[in-house]
């Protein structure tokens, strides 16, 4: 038997209604007919936190974020995230990072406003192969995430401003040192709350599913 194989994350668009149900569902892209059969089996158990709006419940429009484990003829679904829909185009490898071969994740905090823009981005956390310094890279990063296109979530049929997390990762197959269990990866020197590992971000958009 083959091993398990995982696919790419796949965003779809989901109406959560006002019992934390959803009642409908699109993918942005298209999903073999596998992977369509196994996310019809399983999002509509999932259950959701219901938005609220003066204290009423009301349906609210978000983007599930998934991906999907392919083993043997068994096709099942990971849930990522949810919240609005990103386009998370390829960001350029930072010069200096790909200069030195320093392999890098930078959590980035940025907000999707109403009218579909991305603004207000800052790190939350680095990690760099052996720590290194990220030095100016973030200024790059903050330049790309500023170019992705967005589409804001809905509630109650209103766009709204919503708050986002996301890691960004610069690889290079010499960046990486394979006799480390965690590829070297640590907390950049440079980094923000360069003390302790910030990690289970909460994500905004409905409550995850239970």
């Amino acid at each position: 038997m083959s091993p398990p194989s995982t696919s790419s994350e796949y965003q779809v668009r989901i109406t959560v209604d006002t019992t934390g149900h959803i009642s409908s569902m699109q993918p942005e892209q298209s999903l073999f007919d596998d992977d369509m059969q196994a996310l019809k089996q399983a999002a509509p158990k999932w259950r959701f936190g219901v938005r609220k709006v003066n204290g009423v419940p009301v349906p609210c429009t978000t983007w599930l974020r998934v991906k999907f484990t392919h083993t043997g003829a068994t096709h099942s679904l990971e849930y990522i995230g949810n919240g609005p829909y990103v386009e998370l185009t390829r960001i350029p490898y930072p010069t200096h990072l790909y200069q030195w071969h320093i392999a890098a994740i930078f959590y980035v905090h940025f907000v999707v406003e109403a009218n579909g823009t991305v603004d207000n981005v800052r790190l939350i956390q680095a990690w760099t192969s052996g720590g290194k310094p990220i030095g100016d890279a973030m200024t790059d990063v903050t330049k790309g995430i500023l170019r992705w296109k967005a589409k804001p979530m809905l509630v109650d049929g209103h766009p709204v401003s919503t708050p986002m997390i996301a890691p960004v990762a610069f690889f290079t197959g010499n960046s990486l040192d394979k006799y480390d269990l965690d590829y070297g990866l640590r907390i950049a020197s440079d980094s923000p709350n360069s003390g302790q590992s910030v990690t289970n971000i909460p994500e905004s958009g409905t409550v995850a599913p239970e």
